[in-house]
């Protein structure tokens, strides 16, 4: 506190504060690193609860892929193996792993952040 007049009135008085930069960038460090590890466990839940699903469209895929010379009738026979209400499903889960893998990379690219900053503020 730095008063401008003796009796500290909140209204005449500065209020000078530091900030360890340090301490701050270890704690939103400790803080990226534990979201990293819940984004992880997020997406290997998704993808695990709903394997069985993306094991089917990962068969039908690999079955057009290994028969090149197939009609269209053909093409369009094995498509429909999955459902219209599994495929909405499929989209939900691609859109929800896709958020998360850049989630992960943004935390990456932080985590990356503090610590250049922390190594070379503590090389000084």
């Amino acid at each position: 506190e730095v008063p401008k007049t003796p009796d500290h009135a909140p209204s005449r008085t500065f209020y000078l504060f530091g900030i360890q930069l340090n301490q701050v960038a270890r704690m939103l460090l400790q803080k990226t690193t534990k979201a990293m590890l819940n984004v992880c466990l997020r997406r290997a839940h998704e993808t695990q609860q709903h394997r069985r699903l993306l094991e089917k469209q990962q068969r039908m895929e690999a079955i057009i892929a290994s028969m090149e010379n197939l009609e269209e009738e053909q093409k369009t026979e094995i498509e429909e193996m999955v459902t219209p209400a599994e495929k909405a499903q499929l989209s939900k889960i691609k859109k929800m792993t896709h958020k998360l893998e850049q989630c992960e990379s943004q935390l990456c690219d932080t985590m990356f952040v503090m610590e250049m900053y922390i190594k070379y503020t503590h090389m000084k």
